[in-house]
């Protein structure tokens, strides 16, 4: 092989690597918060609040669970409807309510559920008022939580509102983290004070009321609602397609979300191998990532539950430190012995090609990060009493990502044997560039 084929396929190699990288980073992490849209309208007699709370399957598990334990023989679209039930009146309490100095309770009429990327509700308040008045808003639910809040009051027909400089339409207020706002706009995000009474007769056509006069308790779930693994717990468990079914949709699903952004990492440590022995590398490599995955699934899912933690920012850079430490130091380790001009080993052998041991403990480190939605899943069948479903089902997932990432690991093994059979010199350029991808990508996890 010529010089300039070497240095080509060495550059080839190596302008891979960013673009692995650019895919390699982590799943996004649920926001273990809850983001409120408060709508109050005023009509004669009455005041109307649509209280929307929109959060994370994960949270949402996390919190019900808490309230009320598990539920068992339930299943996705029960557990959700459960929270409504079970989270509206409490979040009418919480939604403290003066006229004129006097407190009044609210009337939980009943929510609407949307699903679609995440749970949305949207809970139906009611209380009776005078004519005119001093009325105080005041929201005192989710207070530890990060999450965004959006309050504003409007006049309907005949009523007359003033007292408040923001938006009366809360669709029209900008949606801001509360790290940007300023002390008196974080309190106005969550508190109102506003004088009411009846309106002029020509300003009595403005707008119309967002809340019908009946009562409603429904759900409403669009058919792209939720994650494709988590809609598998929508099937009840006497179901027609059986739990084979499932598992098959699981193991799609899994291959599908492999070559996602996300599982960037896996496949990138997979292709940077480089053995020799791409079959044997790829089984190995792909068995021991799968194992982590489900496993940690499992063990992060049971902690959440058992500690009711919500810093899921704080298990996965926990993760990200191991896994990045364990790459980059396999990485590192490769490169110093191909630097140091060691290209064959005791045996005979090339320094590059990695043992069982050192396949094992790369598969390991490259599945430590699970996903999160898989998290999700394990974490509510489990709150509807069917903890075996939800293994099943990560099990199936993480045995799809298993089968992407041997895909990826025998291509990059063929590469290098094809390598080979060109001539022996190619080699240690070939695994000198896997090394180097590997302590990139490792570094990357660990200091990004």
């Amino acid at each position: 092989m010529s010089l300039a084929s070497r240095r080509f396929r060495v550059a080839a190699i190596a302008g891979l690597v960013p673009a692995l990288i650019s895919s390699a980073r982590a799943h996004d992490i649920p926001n273990a918060r809850v983001d409120r849209s408060i709508q109050v309208e005023i009509a004669p007699a009455e005041i109307r609040a649509t209280y929307e709370v929109a959060m994370a399957e994960l949270t949402l598990t996390t919190d019900l669970r808490s309230l009320i334990g598990a539920l068992e023989g339930a299943d996705r679209p029960t557990w959700f409807r459960r929270y409504g039930e079970v989270v509206g009146p409490l979040n009418a309490r919480g939604l403290l309510l003066t006229i004129d100095g006097e407190p009044r309770d609210w009337d939980c009429r009943g929510y609407r559920l949307v699903v679609e990327d995440h749970p949305r509700f949207f809970f139906d308040f009611r209380a009776a008022v005078p004519e005119r008045g001093r009325a105080k808003i005041q929201d005192t639910n989710y207070a530890s939580s990060e999450g965004t809040s959006r309050l504003a009051v409007r006049g309907l027909p005949g009523v007359r509102v003033e007292g408040d400089d923001l938006p009366t339409d809360v669709e029209a207020i900008a949606v801001r983290p509360v790290w940007e706002l300023t002390d008196s706009e974080e309190l106005r995000s969550k508190q109102v004070e506003v004088v009411f009474g009846p309106a002029e007769a020509s300003s009595r056509a403005s707008v119309p009321s967002a809340i019908t006069t009946e009562t409603r308790d429904e759900t409403t779930v669009r058919a792209t609602s939720g994650s494709r693994l988590t809609r598998l717990l929508d099937r009840p468990p006497d179901d027609l397609l059986g739990h084979l079914g499932l598992g098959l949709f699981a193991v799609v699903i899994g291959m599908l979300h492999g070559i996602q952004p996300g599982h960037g990492k896996m496949l990138a440590v997979a292709g940077s191998v480089g053995s020799t022995r791409p079959r044997r590398t790829a089984l190995i490599l792909a068995s021991s990532a799968s194992a982590a995955h489900l496993g940690l699934v499992v063990i992060v899912a049971v902690g959440l539950a058992a500690t009711g933690s919500t810093d899921h920012s704080l298990v996965q850079r926990s993760l990200l430190t191991f896994s990045g430490f364990a790459i980059a130091a396999t990485g590192a380790w490769r490169l110093g012995r191909l630097l140091r001009g060691d290209s064959t080993s005791a045996d005979g052998g090339i320094v590059g090609e990695p043992s069982a041991g050192g396949l094992v403990r790369l598969g390991l480190a490259a599945g430590s990060l699970p996903c999160w939605e898989a998290i999700a899943v394990f974490a509510i069948a489990a709150a509807v009493g069917r903890p075996w479903l939800g293994c099943m089902l990560v099990a199936c997932f993480s045995l799809g990502l298993g089968l992407v990432v041997m895909l990826f690991a025998e291509l990059g093994g063929r590469i290098a044997s094809a390598s080979r059979w060109k001539g022996r010199g190619a080699m240690p350029w070939i695994h000198l560039a896997g090394a180097a991808a590997l302590l990139v990508i490792g570094c990357s996890l660990l200091f990004g």
